[in-house]
């Protein structure tokens, strides 16, 4: 165990989605995350070196599974070359440029269903998202 806490994976993904959902008007790199997420899940200050790349991990997979559900968008500035996400709502009325493409948000149902707990492929994800075909079925 990294940290001792159980489900330490769903702990940090809620703090990600909590925290984009509360400051929705900013946009955030991965670095700038970890202090927010700190203030509240206090057994993540002072992380060692592999316990910062596994956070690092998790923050990415939970902001995939964001982007997936069409909560958070990766954003793009002229400003920093670094990735941004940010709330989803608030992206055309900041100055950000969206760059996700609606390809890897889920839009079926068995789509959404697949994506609820946790991030899934993008190849898998396209798969689910495609509409069901009819088959020569008359």
């Amino acid at each position: 165990m990294v940290w001792p806490v159980e489900n330490y994976t769903d702990h940090i993904h809620k703090a990600v989605k909590l925290t984009m959902a509360t400051y929705s008007h900013l946009s955030f790199t991965l670095n700038q995350l970890h202090p927010y997420l700190a203030h509240g899940l206090t057994w993540l200050r002072n992380p060692n070196e592999q316990q910062a790349a596994l956070l690092n991990k998790i923050i990415t997979t939970g902001l995939a599974k964001l982007i997936q559900l069409g909560q958070v968008k990766r954003v793009s500035s002229r400003v920093s070359v670094e990735p941004q996400w940010q709330w989803a709502s608030q992206v055309a009325s900041s100055g950000y440029t969206n760059i996700t493409s609606e390809d890897a948000v889920a839009h079926t149902d068995e789509a959404k269903a697949a994506v609820g707990r946790r991030a899934i492929g993008g190849q898998s994800l396209w798969r689910l998202n495609q509409p069901i075909r009819n088959l020569g079925k008359a």
